[in-house]
């Protein structure tokens, strides 16, 4: 019979059963890699030095005082200031403060650790800084001015000491940096006081020397000002009374000048208004007039001008106005008299007045050195008096304690359980790792592998369906009889390729192999006897014409 031609079956693609063949068939390897790998990292983390580690806690602030200090230095609101940890990270690690540890008697780590790494040969304190370091971790608590510092070590108890040695050294250099600071501080401030003391008796000497050279008299030794002749007070009293006798010799010379040019009728009438009070002797005589002239009109209605009444009366009143023009004449005078003792005054206040004004201008371009000097005086008396103040307050600032600004909140403990290595840990790490690469492995070796080892392979490398599986080490049906547990195989594959054909008039099939004593021969043997046994006629051709069997 011919072979049926089949079409060639689609790639398929991998199923969950498939990963699973290939980890069945590859477990082997699996194990091998995972036991490698686990075992391996057992044995070295039982093998490897444990490392203990301690830690210690540390408060940090700025350099204030525990109290508060004298005009409050220290505690005036401060900005935040986002590199002051940073900062102190720098310190702890610095050389100032691990070569104290290092250097301090007590621990001795160049000639210690010589011992134990260095075949007994000391370090140098550089080398035993940079092993101090590394084995040092810095770490800030979140959201506060706390610092953890933690070391790690062989031993614990060694770590625990020296994690407080390194806090209490931190501690140690910032008291005696800001002790230090503020004493250099004071130092260079009494320095300073010292001189101005000096500065203020050479100023004292010039300021005696300069008083009697320009023969100072002063009223009140805290004046800076050499005292005026006249007080202010006096001085505005005598202005404004000059300003008055100003303005009273005004209206005087005025009046007077008018007066003056007054006929005696309008006269007498007018200067009585002049006059401060009424003059009395010149009212009488106006009065004696008056009654004269009374009288000599009564007269002269009786007798004629000749007559002796007449005359007498006349004269009386001639006598009355010559008195009265007489008395005028004296007033005037008298207005003239007041008018210039007004200005003789006036004249002698201007004169006295202006006399200060010369003698103040003269004793104040006389005593300007002086007054300049006291006033330098009285300038390095204050920068004295405020240096001294500082120097006080320094001093008390210094005195008082300083806990604050590091304090160890947490001293360092120790631990027993060792942090390195941390074995549960590594062997965990160690079982996935061989697993995964156990499994790794496995998939790497399958895609190398291209043989073919199952049915599934076959189908997938041929693009053909597999029509039947035949045993291993088959004889002859005809010799094993037809109840052998082999002819089962052969039937199955009898009724596939009965099945798979097409068309029943193909009745070849051609045995074929790559290569000899693969069982072709036998193959064909069996398969026409099932199909004899069938009740089919077969034909048997052995094609093979170098080696027939």
């Amino acid at each position: 019979m011919d072979s049926s031609k089949t079409t060639p079956q689609a790639e398929t693609k991998l199923h969950f059963l498939d990963y699973w063949r290939i980890l069945r068939i590859r477990k082997t390897v699996i194990l091998a890699v995972f036991l490698l790998v686990v075992i391996t990292t057992t044995i070295v983390t039982f093998i490897m030095p444990e490392s203990f580690s301690s830690s210690a806690r540390i408060r940090v602030e700025r350099n204030v005082a525990d109290i508060d200090p004298m005009q409050n230095r220290g505690y005036s609101p401060q900005g935040y200031d986002p590199y002051f940890i940073q900062t102190e990270f720098e310190v702890i690690q610095s050389e100032v403060i691990l070569k104290r540890v290092i250097e301090d008697p007590k621990w001795n780590l160049n000639e210690e650790w010589g011992k134990q790494y260095n075949s007994g040969i000391p370090f140098k304190t550089t080398e035993t800084m940079e092993i101090l370091k590394s084995r040092m971790g810095l770490r800030p608590v979140r959201n506060t001015s706390l610092i953890e510092i933690r070391i790690y070590g062989d031993k614990a108890k060694e770590a625990a000491d020296l994690a407080n040695a390194i806090a209490e050294a931190y501690r140690a250099h910032r008291l005696e940096q800001s002790f230090e600071m503020m004493s250099n501080g004071i130092a260079a401030l009494r320095k300073e006081w010292d001189g101005q003391e000096a500065k203020v008796y050479e100023c004292q000497t010039n300021v005696d020397r300069l008083r009697q050279e320009l023969q100072i008299t002063e009223s009140d030794p805290m004046n800076l000002a050499p005292t005026p002749t006249l007080s202010i007070e006096s001085l505005r009293q005598l202005q404004s009374e000059l300003n008055n006798l100003k303005a009273f010799e005004v209206s005087q010379e005025i009046g007077l000048e008018k007066l003056m040019g007054l006929p005696t009728d309008k006269l007498r009438e007018s200067i009585q208004i002049v006059l401060d009070s009424p003059d009395a002797e010149l009212s009488s005589l106006i009065g004696q007039s008056d009654t004269a002239q009374d009288t000599l009109i009564r007269v002269a209605k009786d007798y004629t001008p000749d007559h002796p009444n007449y005359i007498t009366a006349q004269k009386l009143v001639e006598s009355c106005e010559n008195k009265i023009k007489a008395r005028l004449e004296g007033i005037l005078i008298g207005l003239q008299t007041k008018l210039d003792k007004t200005k003789a005054t006036m004249s002698a206040l201007e004169d006295r007045l202006e006399n200060a004004r010369t003698n103040d201008l003269a004793l104040a371009q006389r005593s300007r050195p002086y007054f300049a000097e006291k006033q330098r005086l009285q300038d390095l008396i204050e920068f004295k008096r405020v240096l001294g103040m500082k120097v006080a307050s320094e001093k008390t600032d210094l005195s008082l304690p300083r806990t604050s600004m590091v304090e160890i909140i947490e001293h360092a403990v120790e631990n027993r359980e060792a942090v390195q290595p941390k074995k549960a840990v590594y062997i965990g790490i160690a079982i996935a790792v061989g697993l995964l690469v156990g499994v790794g492995l496995a998939f790497f070796i399958e895609c190398l592998d291209t043989s073919v080892k199952t049915i599934d392979d076959v189908e997938r490398t041929l693009q053909a369906p597999v029509l039947g599986v035949i045993p291993q080490n088959v004889g002859f049906l005809r010799d094993e009889g037809a109840e052998s547990p082999h002819a089962e195989a052969y039937r199955v594959l009898r009724t596939n390729l009965l099945f798979s054909r097409k068309d029943d008039k193909l009745n070849s099939i051609a045995i074929v192999s790559a290569g000899a004593g693969e069982g072709k021969s036998t193959t064909v043997m069996n398969l026409a006897t099932v199909f004899a046994q069938n009740g089919n006629r077969v034909v048997i051709v052995d094609s093979d014409l170098r080696r027939p069997s």
